[in-house]
């Protein structure tokens, strides 16, 4: 647990935003990106999309919305949905509001199909198994497959932001539940891009609660980094600022790290670059080309493993070769 004087307060423009500092130092930390949670296992309603299929799901989803996006804007988001979102976010403000809560709300729909869960259940059960207390758990995905299994397993998250849980969970780029707390903000808040807003962060715990809060009298999407280029963060940047810099210099005194179904983007230096400089041992399941290309090209010191492809097909092999063990007492 973490007591209260772990808390970093950050204060900046119209509210407080807090991180949560938590405990560590992590022996291994898993990394989850958008193939986990496409290649999980049974996914209801169907398996969450890849940035590349996003655009279409969320205009099937929303066709007076997404559907409906002028054909200049809808070509872009075709393309290439960093370059769409870019250009919806610098000149479609008025577009933003409504599409980035339609998309919290599509995320916040997906949960395990059948009552065998998922491939986060079984790495839940394993880590619970083995009590471990210096494994970190962290995603780049908006999605709540991985949360939901925690709370599943009737482990408390937490989430970097009070009240905190037991389990740490980072969530690089924001989540589909998580929103600013500011009581009294209604829908005459004109958002832009040049408008930065710090509060404190709440989590809310299910899909109708995530429905509730977007279709009701707010101006406001998730807290989420956009999916552009920048990874920008209209809401609470302070946190994610604070966020991914810890979560590098954890990666850089890791001794293991796991990566799951995420694609090497140098791009996103806050997530690549400290993979590049630590001299952790990184295990892959994804493309193997891409990994073996970005070893050779960030100038890894450390050893890159590419174990399997696929997740379920593979999580074996990565178990064991990350040698896990039990937990002193």
């Amino acid at each position: 647990m973490v007591d209260d004087t772990a808390i970093a307060r950050l204060v900046s423009g119209t509210g407080t935003c807090f991180y949560r500092i938590p405990e560590g130092p992590f022996h291994t930390i898993f990394l989850f990106g958008a193939g986990a949670s496409y290649g999980c296992g049974d996914v209801y309603p169907h398996r969450p999309p890849l940035g590349n299929q996003l655009y279409e799901h969320l205009r099937v989803a929303f066709p007076d919305s997404w559907g409906a996006l002028p054909s200049d804007l809808g070509d872009y988001f075709a393309i290439n949905f960093e370059k769409g979102m870019d250009v919806l976010w610098k000149e479609h403000i008025d577009r933003s509001a409504l599409l980035l809560q339609q998309m919290g709300i599509y995320f916040s729909r997906f949960a395990p199909a059948t009552k065998h869960g998922t491939m986060f259940r079984k790495i839940v059960s394993r880590l619970i198994g083995r009590r471990a207390n210096d494994v970190l758990l962290s995603t780049l995905n908006y999605d709540r497959l991985l949360d939901g299994e925690l709370t599943r397993a009737g482990l408390s998250v937490n989430y970097m932001f009070p009240p905190g849980g037991v389990v740490p969970l980072i969530k690089l780029h924001g989540s589909c539940n998580w929103f600013i707390d500011m009581p009294g903000v209604n829908r005459y808040v004109n958002l832009s891009p040049t408008i930065r807003i710090e509060a404190p962060i709440r989590s809310v715990n299910s899909e109708k609660e995530v429905t509730r809060y977007l279709t009701g009298d707010t101006p406001f999407h998730p807290v989420i980094c956009l999916y552009n280029q920048e990874k920008s963060a209209p809401l609470c940047r302070s946190f994610f600022e604070h966020l991914q810099k810890d979560w590098g210099e954890r990666i850089l005194t890791a001794q293991q790290v796991a990566l799951v179904g995420v694609r090497p983007y140098p791009d996103d230096a806050h997530v690549w670059g400290p993979l590049a400089a630590t001299h952790a041992r990184v295990l892959c399941i994804g493309d193997r080309l891409a990994f073996e290309k970005w070893h050779e090209e960030s100038g890894r010191v450390g050893e890159t493993v590419v174990v399997d492809e696929f997740f379920e097909q593979g999580f074996g092999t990565l178990w064991e070769s990350l040698r896990l063990q039990p937990a002193n007492n």
